[in-house]
């Protein structure tokens, strides 16, 4: 590996590590706020339960679940017994997994390709595309 690639990657990971750490703080309960409501009163059941960004992030991706959740009658399948089983009794469930399994369809093939365009890999076309669908698949 060159030092361009090693630079890149921990650039790669530095990105992604903070981004991670920045939406892990964003979403996770304030201890002291949730005592100074208990204090004076205030109920915040519904920001310790994460219930409002939950239904933001439901209402921005809803679009994009429907690319791959199942015709009707899914709610009554075995995929619906799943989710209970698993602990996901919230009806928005099925639309984040759905969304996420979109999402990682899509955007492992998308990151696969910005990495064979940064690095200046060449390769034949087959191969690329084997990588490309192999991607998709494990997304």
């Amino acid at each position: 590996m060159s030092l361009l690639q090693i630079v890149f990657l921990v650039l790669l990971f530095l990105a992604v590590f903070v981004a991670a750490f920045a939406v892990m703080r964003l979403f996770s309960a304030n201890p002291v706020q949730v005592r100074l409501d208990e204090i004076i009163g205030r109920s915040a059941a519904a920001e310790r339960d994460g219930s409002a960004w939950l239904e933001q992030i439901v209402k921005i991706t809803g679009p994009l679940a429907q690319l791959s959740i199942p015709d009707k009658g899914w709610e009554n399948s075995g995929l619906r017994a799943r989710f209970m089983h698993a602990g996901f009794r919230n009806a928005s469930a099925p639309v984040v997994f759905f969304t996420a399994k979109t999402i990682l369809a899509v955007g492992l093939p998308l990151a696969l390709f910005l990495g064979f365009t940064t690095s200046g890999v060449r390769q034949d076309t087959t191969t690329t595309l084997l990588y490309f669908l192999l991607a998709a698949a494990v997304g």
